[in-house]
């Protein structure tokens, strides 16, 4: 009896790696295709609110002013990929207000992030992750005529300072 069973385990385990083998097709070894185009001009249909960030204060991350951002982004498709986006990014900022209590000196030193920026980035399926190489980065997805996601810049040079929405909160629609 004992011995049936082991031959039926490995007549089993032999026809599940056949199996295995002949479905590798199913499974994308590239990355999906975008769902739509989004090509053209986005904006803010409202101002996101943006924590802008310090570690001078305590030598970690620290939120020590808000603000409001109003964004464009004009996005073309990046030539020779099926997936590639690069985007213009512009923004003008409102006043930041301080947060209280984070430093005790009064001292918010940050660097602003200058606008414009330019992302590059790729779109799978709806999915859309951009970046730059000066540590700015947006995670988020395309739903219909809306790309809502959560922004973030982070550089070092003296100290480290940037800007971060709060997640999911970072919203544009397409301009028709």
């Amino acid at each position: 009896m004992r011995q049936s069973r082991n031959i039926f385990a490995v007549m089993f385990l032999a026809l599940l790696a056949a199996a295995v083998g002949s479905c590798s097709g199913i499974f994308p070894t590239e990355p999906l295709t975008p769902a739509r185009s989004i090509a053209g001009t986005w904006t803010t249909s409202f101002a996101v609110p943006m924590n802008y960030q310090t570690d001078i204060c305590t030598g970690s991350r620290q939120t020590v002013m808000k603000a409001t951002w109003t964004v464009t982004w004009i996005i073309t498709a990046e030539e020779g990929t099926s997936n590639g986006v690069d985007v213009e990014m512009h923004m003008s900022q409102s006043a930041g207000v301080p947060v209280s209590g984070v430093c005790s000196d009064g001292v918010y030193l940050y660097v602003p992030e200058p606008s414009p920026i330019f992302l590059q980035g790729t779109i799978s399926s709806s999915h859309l992750q951009l970046y730059n190489e000066n540590g700015a980065a947006f995670d988020g997805n395309l739903i219909t005529d809306n790309i809502a996601g959560t922004f973030g810049a982070w550089e070092c040079q003296i100290y480290c300072s940037g800007e971060q929405s709060d997640a999911q909160k970072f919203v544009l629609t397409k301009n028709h």
